[in-house]
């Protein structure tokens, strides 16, 4: 059987949570809310060392797939122009 100190420490309309912890868990969300921009150093955000990260890989990714993908891409749309007879295009 619970004492009535253990009792006292929990709120009967707030659930199983006693104030002092439901308030700190508020201001814990609080912080990270306020805090959420990481920053790493000399003041560079996380944003700006994974963009500094990423543009060359993502450069390398380019130059390896897209002429692979333009090619497929041109390929299709000219069967595809080549199956209704080339009309639909734009003229000038």
């Amino acid at each position: 059987m619970r004492n009535q100190s253990d009792l006292d420490m929990v709120e009967k309309d707030d659930g199983m949570l006693s104030s002092q912890a439901s308030s700190a868990i508020t201001n814990a969300f609080g912080m990270l809310a306020r805090e959420r921009d990481v920053s790493v150093g000399s003041g560079v955000s996380l944003e700006e060392i994974v963009t500094q990260l990423m543009k060359p890989l993502l450069s390398a990714w380019l130059d390896e797939h897209l002429p692979e993908i333009v090619e497929r891409v041109v390929q299709q749309e000219v069967e595809r122009a080549a199956r209704s007879g080339g009309g639909g295009g734009r003229r000038r």
